[in-house]
């Protein structure tokens, strides 16, 4: 498997980083999949949405805004591939809880998304990030920082 991220979609995540003082924030993967469907190809990446709640270690996004963008991007023929959210500092691994929300999003009807995509990016350097893949079993591959 191959995951293929366009530079609209780094831009938007680095804007949505760099606009938080502090603590955590993220948002939704957009894109398609290769005809083989080895690849991934990650377009766009949204914001939390503009009534997201913050902590210093979490934020919740707001899922109204974000379906309506969903069912917009459909419409042109791409859909939700995961999530992606920064970590304080520089760390980029996921943790134990990002793995278990990528779990259960796999087995979701909700997201209809049984291998989503997780990109992870440290928010003092949203250049760097780790991604992981939950595969159909339950299992992950990770990527590594990159």
């Amino acid at each position: 498997m191959r995951i293929e991220v366009s530079e609209a979609a780094l831009d938007s995540v680095a804007k949505h980083i760099s606009s938080r003082k502090r603590g955590e924030t993220g948002g939704i993967l957009i894109g398609c999949y290769s005809d083989d469907l080895s690849t991934a190809k990650v377009m766009l990446a949204s914001g939390p949405g503009p009534r997201a709640a913050f902590g210093s270690s979490s934020f919740t996004r707001q899922a109204f805004s974000l379906q309506a963008k969903l069912d917009r991007e459909f419409e042109a023929g791409r859909y939700y591939l995961g999530e992606w959210h920064c970590h304080p500092g520089t760390n980029t691994a996921p943790s134990s809880q990002d793995i278990r929300q990528m779990k259960a999003i796999s087995k979701s009807a909700d997201y209809n998304c049984p291998e989503p995509i997780l990109m992870v990016f440290g928010k003092r350097d949203p250049s760097a990030f780790s991604t992981v893949v939950v595969v159909k079993n339950g299992g992950i591959i990770e990527f590594g920082r990159v």
